[in-house]
């Protein structure tokens, strides 16, 4: 299993228990996840229903504001924008919480 780390834009293999971890958020059927990226050793953000890609996505310019933020809600967390194939939204790797609107998300400030 190989893992594209978002930050350094390095591919690694996830140690025994983050593939554990990445395993069950597969079968959950999950779209984000955080670990700790092996080449960087930074928590990031990751959909485990994207880690077959053996090619890396180019870079997007990131355009949202609050991508990269902190989260309103557990202020210990940073969320991330997913931008997947039938939704997008924001999350917070850290305590769960997921918006699926800007609207929803503005609230929170």
């Amino acid at each position: 299993m190989n893992v594209r780390c978002p930050n350094c834009k390095k591919v690694f293999n996830p140690n025994n228990e983050q593939e554990k971890f990445l395993m069950y958020a597969i079968e959950k059927k999950q779209a984000l996840a955080m670990i700790e990226c092996a080449e960087c050793y930074k928590d990031v953000p990751i959909n485990p229903m994207n880690l077959m890609s053996f090619e890396p996505k180019k870079d997007k310019v990131l355009t949202d504001e609050y991508d990269g933020k902190s989260c309103p809600v557990c202020k210990e967390g940073i969320l991330s924008f997913i931008d997947h194939e039938k939704e997008k939204f924001w999350g917070c790797g850290e305590c769960g919480n997921v918006w699926f609107s800007k609207q929803d998300l503005e609230k929170e400030f």
